[in-house]
């Protein structure tokens, strides 16, 4: 994402330079008694700034074309991963569920979507739980590691999992969200 802030910094940057020289073309030609630029100036000028920002422009479209090339790497790689893997906000709803995820949980994806996901685990821990997840809100931890649940999917045998759960922060380290590798493990 900082390539393209910095291709939108430098076509702002021309956008600038464009208009100062406009300004100083203009100046130059309300100033008594001093020729302006003649019309073939003032059109290569133009003909000038158009192709700087046609430039900018194209250098835009491929840093685009390789953000999704790598938005559709990222989502290979996560949706056909060998262990569940979801991504929550902080109150541990479902934003992102892999396709190990829809197998664990029993449900369709988009089910999956929008649900918290202390609907899966088992009524048992349902306290424990949302304690613990209470806590990774609080606590500066970047990551918990061999935390174990047992889950209860709506139409499936109980199963216990052991989960890794990862901390995404924003650029002022305020947590925005919660990545969770969860694999089943034998009773």
């Amino acid at each position: 994402m900082t390539m393209a802030n910095d291709h939108i910094e430098r076509l702002l940057q021309i956008i600038g330079e464009i208009q100062d020289r406009v300004e100083k073309k203009l100046e130059r030609r309300s100033t008594a008694g001093a020729p302006g630029p003649s019309r073939e100036e003032a059109l290569e000028e133009l003909r000038t700034c158009v192709e700087e920002l046609r430039v900018v422009g194209e250098e835009l479209k491929h840093q685009n074309e390789e953000l999704a090339r790598e938005r559709y790497r990222y989502s290979d790689l996560f949706d056909f991963a060998p262990d569940a893997y979801l991504v929550t906000d902080p109150e541990g709803t479902i934003r992102e569920a892999n396709q190990a995820a829809v197998k664990l949980f029993h449900c369709p994806q988009n089910f999956l979507i929008g649900k918290p996901l202390a609907v899966f685990v088992a009524d048992r821990e349902h306290n424990a739980f949302r304690t613990r997840l209470a806590g990774l809100k609080v606590d500066a931890a970047e990551k918990v590691e061999d935390w174990r649940v047992s889950m209860q999917p709506r139409d499936g045998p109980s199963f216990h999992t052991v989960m890794t759960v990862g901390a995404i922060r924003d650029s002022v380290t305020r947590l925005t969200g919660l990545r969770w590798l969860i694999r089943a493990i034998p009773y």
